[in-house]
């Protein structure tokens, strides 16, 4: 039995209106962004993830456009090809490609993969 392994990501930003408007000392907001994974396996598994952020950058270092550029440019490229199965390993790239600051983005990467470590054990 052959190991599936990743062989695209897709990142896509979402902007949802919220339930009702969020206050906040300096704002009222009416919707967030969210920046969504979609990983692709060459056994035909797709996973699905979000990463996300209260406010924008004013509660952290990360926004949803931060997080979609550093999965296309660093993550997926150091992710395509790799074991779909070992989301350590793959949470382990992203720390080394993203300065180990990305959280969210492993978050993202967490969410996605579940899917497929599920498949991979018959669940």
């Amino acid at each position: 039995m052959t190991t599936a392994t990743i062989e695209r990501i897709e990142t896509c930003l979402v902007d949802l209106p919220t339930i009702r408007p969020h206050k906040l000392s300096v704002a009222t907001m009416h919707g967030q962004t969210l920046m969504l994974v979609k990983v692709f396996c060459s056994d035909g598994v797709i996973g699905i993830g979000e990463g996300t952020t209260f406010a924008g950058m004013a509660y952290g270092p990360e926004s949803p456009e931060s997080m979609k550029l550093a999965i296309d440019a660093y993550v997926a490229p150091a992710a395509i090809g790799k074991d779909a199965t070992r989301i350590q390993n793959c949470i382990g790239r992203c720390r080394l490609r993203t300065g180990g600051a990305a959280g969210r983005i492993r978050c993202g990467a967490r969410t996605s993969h579940a899917p497929l470590s599920g498949r991979a054990h018959g669940r």
